[in-house]
């Protein structure tokens, strides 16, 4: 995997900011990872993984999960949890970009089934003011 660039870093936020499909068309100022902070490599590939992956659903290079599975030749349970950090919060991927995201937020908390509400979200990861916007507004 090659390193978190600009661009990744602003198509990840554009492209989890839209996710929420019609209801909500949120968009998120890119911001570059602050290397003064330290920023989780594991929690950043694994959304640029949930991205690309999502990416090539929506431009129907594959038609479903089983189909990236077997032409990328990864664990389709793996890619099953993986695809779902598609679905979080704008401010969560920006946190987990700019490594502000709570210290104790892992992969695995990730991983595990979790709501798509933004505001469940929020609260079941452990966001607070301190770690960005969590004022319950999506908009």
């Amino acid at each position: 995997m090659r390193p978190l660039t600009y661009q990744l870093a602003a198509s990840l936020l554009t492209s989890v900011a839209s996710r929420q499909g019609g209801l909500h068309r949120t968009r998120t100022k890119p911001v570059l990872p602050d290397r003064s902070k330290a920023t989780d490599t594991t929690l950043t590939k694994a959304l640029a993984r949930a991205c690309r992956w999502q990416k090539l659903l929506d431009d129907g290079v594959y038609a479903s999960l089983a189909e990236i599975a077997e032409k990328e030749r990864i664990n389709r349970s793996y890619l099953s949890r993986t695809i779902r950090l598609s679905l979080l919060a704008p401010d969560i991927v920006e946190a987990i970009l700019n490594g502000t995201q709570p210290e104790t937020l892992r992969l695995a908390d990730l991983e595990a089934p979790f709501s798509i509400d933004w505001h469940e979200q929020r609260a079941a990861f452990g966001f607070t003011a301190e770690h960005g916007p969590s004022d319950g507004r999506d908009d």
